[in-house]
């Protein structure tokens, strides 16, 4: 069964027992899966915890994107809450990143500073972040300045739409995959600074991924057992520092995933699975 999202900001609502799209990004998918009459589709609402099961039972309100409600359940989140703090790869390693974790089954994905992280990446990030907060703070300005200002000025906004647009990009590529792995949570997909600076007190189990460490993942087995909110973190295209590893080995400990040395795209994923399984038995 397909599911869809509920996206109320898009203007989707609901009128007596009818789903009506109104957002053009859900009309689009509608139409593009060429619902047969009875056909089950399911929408979900992040924001209220809810999954609508609805049949499409007219094509000629295909257009409109109607579909009658046969089911409404409350979508409770997935246990155990795995967030990962990934060390800022380049963008496009950062995108497989945001796919794959999120089919995985993370909860939050949290770009981090760390000496070797990727320093172009981390300033589009932190300036389209910064861009969009001002955005919903003040609204836009427009200038008033003269013809060579106004020049500096385009260029500006271009710069600063073409790093709102690939943050943007990394936040629908969280999204969809979260609708095609039918996550019950939308994750989060974040800049949160400096990784030294973290407050991980709120966890009750921090793992630390590092090529240089001892002990083998086989070694969480026992430890994970029932444990509710995780958080791993895993390095960018460079590792972790000397210094980096030594603190937060100190702090909590390090993991190895064994003698290969995994891409930063691709050591997030075991890392997770690893956690979800031990931590669920």
């Amino acid at each position: 069964m397909h599911r869809l999202l509920f996206d109320k900001i898009g203007g989707d609502k609901i009128e007596s027992d009818e789903i009506v799209a109104a957002s053009d990004t859900t009309i689009k998918h509608i139409k593009a899966l060429r619902l047969r009459i009875g056909e089950l589709v399911e929408f979900i609402s992040f924001e209220d915890r809810k999954l609508y099961v609805s049949a499409f039972e007219n094509k000629e309100k295909q257009n409109c994107g109607v579909l009658r409600i046969q089911h409404v359940e409350r979508v409770e989140p997935e246990c155990p809450m795995v967030h990962l703090f990934q060390a800022t790869p380049e963008l496009k390693k950062l995108e497989q990143v945001a796919q794959k974790t999120v089919e995985a089954g993370v909860h939050g994905i949290y770009i981090v500073s760390t000496q070797y992280s990727d320093k172009r990446a981390e300033e589009v990030i932190i300036r389209a972040t910064e861009e969009l907060e001002a955005e919903t703070r003040e609204g836009d300005r427009i200038s008033l300045q003269g013809a060579k200002s106004k020049k500096k000025e385009k260029s500006k906004k271009e710069k600063s739409l073409a790093q709102k647009n690939k943050l943007a990009r990394l936040k629908n590529i969280v999204l969809s995959a979260a609708l095609q792995s039918k996550a019950s949570v939308l994750p989060t997909f974040e800049f949160c600074g400096s990784l030294l600076d973290i407050d991980f007190s709120s966890y009750d189990k921090v793992l630390f991924f590092y090529e240089g460490a001892e002990r083998s993942a086989k070694t969480l087995v026992s430890s994970l057992s029932g444990v509710e909110k995780i958080a791993i973190i895993i390095g960018s295209e460079g590792g972790f520092s000397k210094e980096e590893a030594e603190e937060l080995g100190n702090r909590y400990g390090m993991y190895s995933l064994g003698k290969r040395i995994l891409r930063t795209e691709t050591a997030a994923i075991p890392a997770i699975s690893i956690a979800i399984h031990e931590a669920s038995k």
